[in-house]
């Protein structure tokens, strides 16, 4: 009798065990279904965001390309509207100022124009550039005299908050030699770009033509077109040094922190 209780008890603590392993492995199969579920719910909101994301950074990228398009648009409008104005005036002055107007405006448009046909919109390649804004001076003047253009510039991209002021100072330094330096209608102008480990921006426009006025100097800009370099430099936060007395020639220097860049 005793053997048989025995029995009966080692049979019910078996089928108790075999119960409870059972119920234990239901219990963590539930729990890892509930892992996974939760697991591919997760997975599924992060391809979500991913593609929620993806769409919103090609939005911005297109809204980007349609403002610069449409500034592009309007500058030359601004220019067409010069051309159009010169053709009403007689004054030689009057007509040269329109002309450097244009070529200002021009010098903005160049990179607007670039910024909407980049794929990449984080800014401008000043080499590329400083070589479109040659060539379109180039035209301007429809230069037959044999003045040759230096360029030594890195490939270094910033952005249009940087380009922009820097541009219409190139601009405006370039020009300035193309008109007075060179009576005889030779010379040479070299536009230097270069960064150095500050994370300096070195920028270095020089002529060796006959140089300007003693009476021309930082704290005496003379023309409009010097004041507005100065202005410029103020913007960028940079050092500027002209020099027309030693060199015999004329030399603008720009210097300052450039914080973004990359290399292009």
């Amino acid at each position: 009798m005793n053997s048989v209780l025995s029995l009966a008890v080692i049979i019910s603590v078996i089928i108790t065990a075999a119960v409870v392993l059972l119920s234990c492995r239901f219990y963590v199969a539930g729990i890892r279904r509930k892992a996974d579920q939760l697991v591919l719910e997760k997975q599924s909101s992060i391809i979500k965001i991913t593609h929620l994301s993806e769409r919103l950074a090609e939005d911005k990228k297109w809204l980007m390309q349609e403002i610069h398009h449409r500034v592009k648009n309007n500058l030359q409008i601004i220019m067409s509207l010069l051309n159009s104005q010169s053709a009403f005036l007689k004054d030689n002055a009057a007509i040269a100022a329109i002309r450097t107007s244009k070529q200002r405006v021009s010098a903005m448009s160049l990179i607007h124009k670039r910024l909407y046909t980049e794929e990449d919109l984080s800014g401008i390649c000043l080499r590329d550039y400083v070589m479109e804004l040659l060539e379109f001076l180039k035209e301007s003047f429809q230069l037959d005299r044999e003045i040759r253009f230096v360029v030594n510039v890195e490939k270094v991209k910033t952005d249009a908050t940087t380009a922009i002021p820097l541009g219409l100072i190139l601009n405006e330094a370039i020009t300035n030699a193309i008109t007075h330096a060179f009576p005889s209608g030779k010379g040479e102008v070299s536009i230097s770009i270069q960064v150095d480990h500050r994370r300096q921006l070195n920028v270095i426009v020089e002529d060796n033509g006959i140089g300007i006025p003693a009476s021309v100097s930082l704290s005496s800009p003379g023309s409009f077109g010097m004041k507005l370099i100065k202005g410029l430099a103020g913007e960028l936060n940079a050092s500027l040094e002209l020099d027309g007395k030693q060199t015999g020639g004329t030399v603008i220097r720009l210097s300052f922190t450039c914080k973004e860049y990359v290399l292009c």
